[in-house]
């Protein structure tokens, strides 16, 4: 079993330990800040866990995965038909910002009907803000993620571009793929200057940006966002 966490807060890593002891599992993670992800279970603790009152059991990442590596999911010969079987694979997207190890992964198969699954994670998820005002978040980077992912799936084949849906880490499994594009809009917005932030904070020194079902927040010192900072 291979475990693949989208990024190391606990309420995305606490069940690692566990599936390493019931079911060998091998947990695999972001290489891109291999220290942010190791410090999850260290002193200074990147889960957030202790933040809110709780533990995470002790886990070791024992595979790093690089951007755009793929994973084969299966590619085997059906023993009874003698086909292969439909190739699936995911692909690893490094989508920092929410937090910097974040990623998100593409499923697709070798099928000409097949639906790609974009999985975010906590990169995007409607009815709810999304958190880059942590310590280590970074509206740079979550601006620049949004964009890749949009030319991601802008350059799948059209069949397929029109077809994604997005898997997020809380609150919808099935969102179309426009949200990104909503979202990336969202942002550039707000760092513009042109969506001016909501009057209702989140806590002291951090913004709340919102349409429709989208929103964010960040805090007010972030460099991203150039002085922006008054409410309206």
């Amino acid at each position: 079993m291979l475990v693949i966490n989208t990024h190391c807060h606990y309420d995305h890593v606490a069940g690692n330990a566990g599936l390493v002891s019931a079911m060998g599992a091998v947990i695999a993670a972001s290489d891109r800040d291999r220290a942010f992800t190791l410090a999850a279970l260290a002193a200074r603790d990147t889960s957030l866990a202790k933040e809110v009152g709780c533990s995470v059991q002790p886990y070791d990442v024992t595979r790093w995965l690089s951007h755009n590596e793929e994973l084969i999911l299966d590619d085997e010969e059906d023993p009874y038909t003698r086909r292969r079987r439909r190739r699936r694979r995911l692909r690893v997207l490094h989508t920092p910002g929410h937090t910097p190890d974040s990623l998100c992964l593409l499923l697709e198969e070798e099928d000409d009907d097949h639906q790609p699954i974009l999985f975010v994670g906590d990169t995007l998820y409607p009815h709810a803000a999304v958190i880059v005002a942590n310590a280590d978040s970074d509206l740079g980077e979550y601006r620049k993620s949004l964009g890749m992912l949009c030319d991601l799936v802008a350059a799948l084949p059209p069949t397929e571009a029109g077809a994604v849906r997005l898997a997020c880490g809380h609150n919808s499994e099935n969102l179309p793929a426009s949200k990104l594009w909503e979202m990336r809009r969202l942002v550039d917005d707000a760092v513009s200057g042109t969506l001016r932030p909501h009057a209702r904070s989140p806590r002291p020194g951090v913004l709340l940006f919102e349409r429709e079902d989208l929103s964010f927040t960040v805090r007010a010192n972030d460099p991203a966002l150039r002085g922006v900072g008054d409410t309206t």
